[in-house]
């Protein structure tokens, strides 16, 4: 009923059909996996082997498909417009991906992570991944807060948290957790 939402299918339908005019079988249901979430043309055989092997993540649109479009887009833009002028023309395109590739919790959860560390950036402040994360569950959560029982966004944060603590250094980890950031480790 949306106008705006049609428009957007039938980009992603446009999407979906540019990129399997591009790549052959395989590879074109893989990044139409990666970029838009449609694993649907996935062989099962493929399907299994990331089943098998743990990383069936690459596929399911997530933080990590976030993180890999927004990074793009902010490299390109940055070096076409600027690193400060990024943020401004970047936000509009995230809130316009995570609604493209249907908003699930993780999905979100990484896009407000990217907003708010491209407006600390464009603000020449130096983030706190785990604040970050912090700020952005409590503002998804203000919106919904149902979505604290849910099962899906309690793993986006937790394993999001642990990746964020794994990647810093012993010292920091101890730091982090002994000056209470969003979480008292």
């Amino acid at each position: 009923p949306n106008a705006l939402y049609a428009r957007m299918l039938d980009l992603k339908d446009a999407m979906r059909l540019s990129i399997q005019r591009v790549l052959p079988a395989p590879e074109s249901a893989l990044l139409n996996g990666i970029l838009i979430g449609d694993d649907n043309e996935l062989p099962s055989y493929i399907q299994q082997a990331f089943r098998n092997t743990g990383t069936s993540h690459i596929v399911a649109i997530s933080g990590y498909n976030v993180s890999i479009v927004i990074g793009a887009v902010a490299l390109i833009l940055g070096r076409i417009v600027g690193r400060r002028r990024v943020a401004p023309i970047t936000v509009p395109l995230i809130i316009f991906y995570m609604v493209f590739v249907g908003g699930s919790a993780s999905v979100v959860r990484a896009g407000i992570m990217a907003i708010i560390a491209l407006a600390g950036a464009a603000m020449w402040r130096r983030g706190f991944t785990l604040n970050t994360l912090g700020l952005s569950a409590w503002i998804i959560l203000l919106g919904e807060p149902n979505l604290l029982f849910d099962v899906g966004f309690q793993l986006s944060v937790a394993a999001t948290w642990g990746l964020i603590l794994y990647s810093m250094g012993t010292n920091q980890r101890v730091n982090a957790c002994t000056w209470g950031s969003f979480l008292n480790c």
